[in-house]
């Protein structure tokens, strides 16, 4: 098990248990009820008994009483349709029936009552309004109906985030599990699951993938959402340790959160610890090797990609090429060029996924040097002007890997003259 899924894990697991503090600034997974309760000529009736009945309760029942105001509010019941009754002496007994509650929506059912006959009830069958007046985000609920009736390719329920307006699958991705909300970045998009974060810290998109059966429904909220949606803890394995201290500080919390969270914290210690031990001895395997001393010459290229590159390629003169390395590595784009017309796709994601993320990111920071300093080379400064940065950045990492296959082939040095024959791709 790697160090950084142990830590991923870590955080993973802190963020469920953060989910778990009785605390109003996570997101709710429950729906409620509200309204006013009036008689025939307008007047408000208080004292009246309001009592919500849905097999999603798993009980009989759930009751209020109006305030002195006549309104009531049903809170925490699980998303279904329920049916209401309004019972108060003296005035008819009213239901209505199929009120659908949605997560994370109120739904406003006002009544009417009559004074009673000899024996009378009233009932009323139908559906509420949809417009919510008291919230000022825009959102959607896929319903267990949607999510039941529509095929999916792969039954995968992040598919149905594309029937909402304003979503649509990311085109840099080839993945359609990542989608885009009004042109946002799709690594931008939070997943919330029963009040947890669901998030990919590498990736983007929804870290543990649920299937279709395993979801009754769920809700997109495209803008305006409110600030119990938000980050509670900066993010980043940097804030995790003044984020424990300040739990352990926290009296407010219940004493199973807070030993929960010392325990988590011991193992934090620990696995930083073990960190620093397998970064020290691979800084020292780095050292030692004098290919892997070489390349970190190449601006992209840091310890860590070194070694990897030292320890994953196999013999170098197994490939007739840089290119062909480029294209082993999976940096290479896919050709879909026909009729004398150079079409060429995403990349093919071949290969080793961490080797090829690693020469990524390198080349990600570069891009950003080169853009904040105004310092860039021909080359890249005339990239960047063609391509968007994520695609300049696939590009360098592209030329990066030929350039790394060509020193371990030959022992020789980085030099600008070998980064201008990758360019102009004689190498």
């Amino acid at each position: 098990m790697s160090p950084r899924f142990i830590r991923r894990a870590l955080i993973v697991s802190i963020a469920v248990l953060t989910a778990a503090l009785p605390s109003r600034a996570f997101a709710q997974v429950t729906g409620s009820l509200a309204g006013t309760i009036r008689d025939s000529s307008g007047a408000v009736l208080p004292g009246a008994t309001v009592t919500a009945k849905s097999p999603a309760l798993q009980r009989e029942g759930t009751s209020t009483t109006t305030t002195t105001e006549g309104t009531y509010r049903l809170v925490l019941l699980p998303p279904g349709r329920y049916e209401i009754v309004v019972e108060l002496a003296g005035f008819a007994q009213q239901s209505r029936r199929d009120v659908e509650v949605a997560i994370n929506q109120q739904t406003t059912v006002d009544f009417a009552m009559s004074v009673a006959g000899v024996t009378e009830a009233v009932t009323v069958a139908g559906l509420v309004p949809v417009i919510d007046v008291s919230r000022s985000d825009v959102a959607q609920t896929v319903s267990q109906r949607t999510i039941d009736a529509l095929p999916l390719n792969g039954r995968n329920f992040t598919d149905l985030v594309a029937l909402v307006p304003g979503a649509k699958p990311d085109p840099n991705l080839t993945s359609t599990t990542n989608v885009e909300i009004f042109g946002e970045r799709a690594s931008a998009v939070s997943y919330l699951v029963d009040g947890a974060e669901n998030n990919d810290p590498v990736n983007g998109g929804a870290l543990v993938r649920y299937t279709q059966d395993s979801i009754q429904e769920f809700e997109v909220i495209t803008t305006g959402y409110a600030a119990e949606f938000g980050l509670n803890a900066a993010r980043g394995v940097s804030h995790l340790v003044p984020l424990l201290e300040r739990i352990e500080a926290d009296e407010s919390l219940p004493d199973l959160a807070r030993e929960l969270f010392a325990t988590q914290a011991k193992e934090f210690v620990q696995l930083q610890a073990q960190i620093e031990e397998v970064d020290t001895k691979l800084v020292a395997w780095h050292r030692a090797d004098d290919c892997s001393r070489q390349l970190v010459k190449i601006p992209s290229i840091r310890p860590i990609a070194a070694t990897l590159l030292r320890m994953k390629t196999p013999d170098p003169t197994q490939f007739a090429s840089g290119r062909q390395f480029a294209a082993w590595i999976g940096l290479t784009p896919k050709d879909h060029s026909t009729a004398g017309k150079v079409r060429l796709g995403v990349i093919t994601r071949a290969g080793d996924e961490r080797l090829r993320s690693v020469l990524v990111v390198g080349a990600t920071a570069v891009i950003r040097h080169a853009q904040r300093s105004g310092m860039a080379s021909p080359w890249l400064a005339a990239l960047l002007k063609r391509k968007p940065p994520k695609l300049a950045a696939v590009a360098l990492a592209n030329k990066t890997a030929r350039i790394a296959w060509k020193m371990m082939l030959t022992g020789e040095q980085y030099t600008i003259k070998s980064a201008t024959a990758i360019s102009t791709g004689t190498i």
